[in-house]
């Protein structure tokens, strides 16, 4: 099977103890832009994330898996959004150092996990 590069802009995912067999990579994609760097206003790169999933189990009753972009300190949050099992694309992120992290929500439009 074919993986993304294994180099800075590939994220491996692996699950808590409540997430059985689940795993998954996350390739930072550069967001298309009309200059030679994809940066905001204020200097910060911007990158589209490929969310790749296996073996998440059903979402408990009632909620559905989303993904999220934070700081390291968790001071700032970024929702991606929801995700399944397969190839999906998230919200652009512009944070500089980041994790990425899977939760099960009861709302649709959460803020923070």
């Amino acid at each position: 099977m074919l993986r993304p590069s294994r180099d800075l802009y590939c994220i491996d995912l692996s699950a808590t103890e409540r997430g059985g067999q689940a795993a998954g990579t996350v390739a930072l994609e550069h967001v298309p832009d009309p200059f030679t760097v994809p940066v905001t206003v204020d200097g910060h790169y911007r990158y589209t994330p490929r969310i790749t999933l296996r073996g998440l189990p059903p979402a408990p009753g009632g909620t559905r898996y989303v993904a999220w972009a934070m700081t390291p300190t968790m001071d700032a949050v970024q929702r991606l959004g929801t995700v399944a099992n397969g190839v999906q694309r998230g919200a652009e992120i512009s944070l500089d150092r980041f994790l990425v992290l899977i939760t099960a929500e009861q709302g649709v439009g959460s803020a923070e996990p």
